[in-house]
């Protein structure tokens, strides 16, 4: 047996690690989650206490990307393609759900046709879907580019997790029964999950899932260890501590410069980029933050740079212009244009202005308007001690400003299951970007069940200046949601730039949010009891959150004996 580490937070079995990175004689792999295994639920649409560093054990992906190769590489789909108006779908032989049951077309249909429920961003692509046989799934798709589709198709988070067995009966009760229907489908929560990935929950308590491998796994075989034990920690400095202390064998978490100094070497670091970051999210049906001269003041007073070093340390750049999409799209498809977006660089002068202009005056230190103070709750989880961090500096500034702004902190299942998708915030944590401008650009001005414009409370039109780079021009009514349906039919670069220009200024003359930073991940593992691939390799740099699990499918994970 290798000498393996067993974390803090387990059920009492493990002994502690030492200081260079090593841990108890227990043939286990041990790492981190947030939510509590007694509480957690296994329906994906069901937000609350649902656990995806679990999902990301027990559950594969159709496909993931990967950052070095540039290509997608299939997992429960081993073949794909579009035709004219007709997307094919092959699933891969020797996939089984962990009762034994075959994974089958009907399962992808299942799965898809809940989506439609939701306004999932994938029927922005699909007219229809059938199962052709019990390996083959065809979509009619909408004349769209083949680069847009994928990137929604096989996005991090497309996991195949509602099997026929157990969600058909649903999906025929949200056919036939409307609003009460889906409302009924959400009290739905399964706590125990049936998987298909390459680990399967074998035990649980309050503190720790314990995994084994699925035998029937086609993608790998069996890791020369036993068990997987994943522990409930919400605290990041905790967890820095038991990586550093070798009580830990690897985690996904934001790591500051002073404690990156004191890792021992036996622990490393992968970064994969993560195509966005943290932004502030801000609720549009607030008094104050639902007016565009307000949003900008914001954008004006808030130091981009302080708060990017604040939650994302060395690996987060902060955003230069504020065009909803990545400074790689801002790069290669809106080119030399980019210095036509205004920047929002600091400027008190200009946020002054701004306010003055929209009608605001400032008494006794506090912007006001009407008699009414500015003034606003930044909502952020507790989980993220970095966010808390960040947007307290972010809200002293705003408040040396005149903007009466304070931060509030919330569980993290109470944050993402209640606070945040029912919109119970002035301005709150939240996360923008994709890889694609057309992804990126949907979550803010795109409606449906959890999505970030639901959340916002986004408006269906704005007024936004007319010429293109003059921010003083006349304005008219726009609809972000018809631009965003022409951007998804681009043919071609050329029309892929122009239609991105035009939702780029959209978003940064209306700022639906305020994207503050674009980030790498930080993934850190041990290597003084495991054998993994060179950090420069092609293994190395797929998925993203997901990096250690998706090294276990491929075999990339080994105990040294």
């Amino acid at each position: 047996m290798a000498a393996l580490a067993g974390c803090s937070g387990g059920d009492g079995n493990n002994t502690k690690g030492n200081s260079s990175g090593g841990g108890s004689n227990d043939d286990t792999f041990d790492t981190f989650t947030w939510t509590i295994p007694t509480n957690a639920q296994f329906n994906p649409y069901a937000s609350k206490n649902w656990d995806d560093k679990i999902r990301n054990l027990i559950f594969d992906p159709l496909a993931q990307y990967n950052h070095k190769t540039g290509k997608y590489k299939g997992y429960i789909v081993s073949d794909w393609s579009i035709d004219g108006s007709t997307l094919t779908l092959k699933i891969r032989d020797g996939y089984t759900w962990h009762n034994g049951d075959p994974v089958t077309a009907d399962d992808l249909i299942t799965q898809f046709q809940i989506e439609k429920f939701f306004e999932n961003p994938i029927w922005d692509y699909f007219n229809s879907v059938e199962a052709t046989d019990d390996h083959t799934v065809k979509a009619k798709v909408k004349k769209v580019s083949p680069k847009i589709i994928y990137a929604e198709l096989f996005n991090q988070s497309r996991y195949v997790q509602a099997p026929k067995s157990r969600f058909g009966k649903w999906l025929k009760k949200l056919q036939n029964g409307g609003d009460s229907a889906l409302q009924n489908f959400l009290k739905y929560t399964p706590n125990d999950p049936l998987g298909n990935g390459p680990m399967k929950i074998s035990d649980k308590n309050q503190q720790r899932y314990l995994l084994e491998w699925h035998d029937d796994y086609p993608l790998a075989d069996k890791p020369n260890f036993s068990n997987w034990q994943v522990n409930v920690e919400q605290s990041n400095q905790a967890k820095w501590a038991a990586i550093k202390g070798g009580e830990c064998d690897a985690l996904e978490t934001y790591m500051p410069e002073s404690v990156l100094k004191t890792l021992p070497k036996a622990v490393k670091m992968q970064t994969i980029p993560d195509y966005g970051g943290a932004c502030l999210a801000l609720n549009h049906d607030h008094k104050h933050l639902g007016r565009t001269a307000v949003r900008k003041a914001i954008a004006y007073v808030l130091p981009r740079p302080q708060v990017s070093k604040t939650i994302y340390g060395p690996v987060g750049t902060p955003v230069k212009y504020i065009t909803g999409v990545t400074a790689k799209t801002n790069q290669s498809v809106l080119g030399d244009s980019i210095d036509q977006f205004e920047r929002y660089e600091q400027s008190t002068d200009k946020a002054a202005k701004v306010l003055q202009n929209a009608g605001y005056t400032k008494n006794s230190g506090t912007w006001k308007k009407d008699g009414s103070p500015l003034g606003f709750t930044i909502s952020v989880s507790s989980a993220t001690s970095n966010h808390v961090s960040g947007y307290k500096a972010a809200a002293s500034i705003l408040s040396d400003f005149g903007m009466n702004a304070k931060v509030e902190t919330v569980s993290d299942s109470a944050y993402w299951g209640d606070i945040y998708p029912n919109s119970k915030f002035d301005a709150a944590q939240n996360y923008w970007g994709a890889r694609v401008p057309y992804n990126s650009e949907r979550p803010e001005f795109v409606g449906g069940e959890g999505s970030t414009a639901e959340a916002i409370n986004i408006p269906d039109e704005f007024k936004v200046p007319s010429k293109f780079g003059d921010p003083d021009s006349k304005k008219e009514s726009v609809t972000p949601a018809k631009l965003l349906s022409s951007l998804k039919t681009a043919q071609n670069d050329s029309e892929i730039k122009s239609r991105t220009k035009k939702i780029a200024w959209v978003f940064n003359q209306t700022l639906p949010q305020l994207t503050i930073v674009e980030k790498k991940r930080q993934i850190f593992y041990t290597t003084d009891d495991w054998k993994y691939p060179a950090k420069n390799s092609a293994a190395m740099h797929q998925g993203s959150y997901n990096l250690i699990p998706m090294l276990l499918r491929s075999g990339d994970i080994q105990a040294k004996k």
